[in-house]
């Protein structure tokens, strides 16, 4: 290892940071190292295969991937870096049809008894378990088919999906009109895949106004969704508006899912980028650059005490742990949390507790992003906690909310320090703050404001 200091993802994260810099061997240079102390190192793996891939060698990527996918099947991300390199080289089928076995090994492993209890908004091909729906013709409301995980990761035990969180349950309690969802680690679990036959069931049965795609795990349309085809002879024959529903735009993968649905889509709604970003994104496709439209009844400020001081809610990698180390040499002392992902995932209520019970949290939305600005859920559902937000500049966060009005910026671990310190010194300030915050969100920032939003541009 090039310091014996430096942990094996240290050095990672320095060859992404050479890569990133346009020094190209060095990165490489690094990742063998890494590999030469630890072979089975899947990210080590995955980067050097992409490295080569984004060098113009697809063919020499394709062991690299391999190995990477092997040693972590059910991970999607491998399985979208193996197909970019089968893409190069014109067989993209043979990473679908890998991709499609992991999946569906996946579910059927984690997803537990068969009788698991479907969900009250779920359509089922079982019999006396489908969704009753108004015929077309005698709805005041348009009635939405969500296509999505019903868990997050496709896993029970990290709790509901962000589509079931942020949208389907939102826009139920919200405004008028039938959510449905297609769940697609339920119905693969007892039907395998590909579920395009089971799709244009629910089309039929439901005769939606709008689809809406919310490719959360697989995001390359490959393994999961409905095939484009299918997509589109459903769209003539139902007449249906096409939504996608993307989370994380700010990265190159997250905006994939819109590139075969070009000629498709009515919409693409971005729930972490702001207007001007999203549509810079995916220029010549109609998007709606919008925020996240957290449930106010599970985020809320209970008025209960608030017994940690300062908190960070979430996965810790490598340059989230570098930063608050900082930050804590610096002096603070913070509660750190799960997320949903990781190998001890928190659960939703215990996630939402944390933000209730805590006076200030943190928010470090550039670090997983190489610096790319976006919005993320957890920053609605900290204000709505009633926490005073401490967030990383971010210059889309300033779209929605008002620096030093609704939350606080900070610049780096010793301006964090500081300012947390001058919170802790002036709780009354520090109030007054995280309630402004909390009553736009609330106010401005609801789910009815979002689905209107969203119905308005689909018409």
């Amino acid at each position: 290892m090039p310091d014996q200091s430096m942990t094996e993802q240290d050095v990672i994260d320095a060859a992404i940071a050479f890569h990133h810099a346009g020094r190209a061997l060095k990165a490489v240079t690094l990742l063998r190292r890494v590999l030469g102390f630890n072979p089975a190192n899947h990210n080590a793996l995955r980067l050097y295969g992409v490295f080569l891939r984004q060098a113009g060698q697809a063919q020499a990527s394709i062991p690299w991937l391999e190995r990477a996918a092997a040693l972590h099947p059910f991970v999607p991300v491998f399985h979208q870096d193996l197909q970019k390199s089968y893409e190069a080289l014109g067989r993209a089928d043979l990473a679908s049809a890998s991709y499609c076995r992991a999946l569906l090994a996946e579910i059927r492993a984690g997803l537990g008894p068969e009788d698991a209890p479907p969900h009250p908004l779920g359509w089922s091909p079982e019999p006396g378990r489908a969704v009753a729906i108004a015929p077309r013709g005698q709805r005041r409301d348009p009635v939405i088919l969500f296509v999505s995980e019903r868990w997050f990761l496709l896993d029970p035990r990290r709790g509901d999906s962000n589509c079931l969180i942020f949208t389907i349950d939102g826009r139920e309690t919200a405004i008028p009109g039938a959510s449905v969802g297609f769940f697609v680690d339920d119905l693969a679990r007892g039907h395998g895949l590909p579920l395009d036959s089971l799709f244009a069931r629910a089309v039929a049965e439901v005769n939606p106004d709008v689809v809406m795609l919310s490719p959360q795990v697989n995001g390359l349309l490959t393994a999961l969704d409905p095939s484009v085809a299918t997509l589109a002879g459903l769209k003539r024959r139902h007449g249906f508006k096409l939504a996608v529903m993307l989370y994380d735009m700010a990265d190159d993968w997250g905006v994939a899912p819109a590139a075969p649905l070009a000629e498709l889509v009515d919409l693409v709604v971005s729930l972490d980028l702001p207007p001007s970003l999203a549509q810079a994104r995916l220029p010549g496709l109609p998007v709606l650059g919008a925020w996240s439209p957290v449930d106010g009844a599970l985020f809320r400020d209970d008025g209960g005490p608030r017994d940690i001081p300062i908190s960070f809610v979430g996965q810790v990698r490598a340059a989230r742990a570098a930063f608050l180390a900082q930050a804590q040499v610096a002096g603070l002392s913070i509660h750190v949390a799960g997320g949903q992902r990781g190998d001890a995932p928190l659960s939703l209520a215990d996630y939402a507790a944390t933000l209730r019970r805590s006076q200030m949290t943190i928010n470090l939305p550039l670090s997983q992003t190489g610096g790319a600005p976006h919005v993320k859920g957890r920053v609605f559902e900290a204000l709505l906690s009633g926490a005073l937000l401490l967030e990383q500049a971010n210059p889309a966060t300033e779209h929605w909310l008002r620096p030093m009005e609704h939350y606080v910026p900070f610049t780096d671990a010793a301006d964090l320090a500081a300012k947390a310190r001058h919170y802790q010194d002036h709780p009354a300030e520090a109030r007054a703050i995280a309630e402004r915050g909390r009553d736009h969100v609330r106010d401005r920032l609801n789910p009815a404001a979002f689905w209107r939003a969203v119905q308005a541009r689909l018409g």
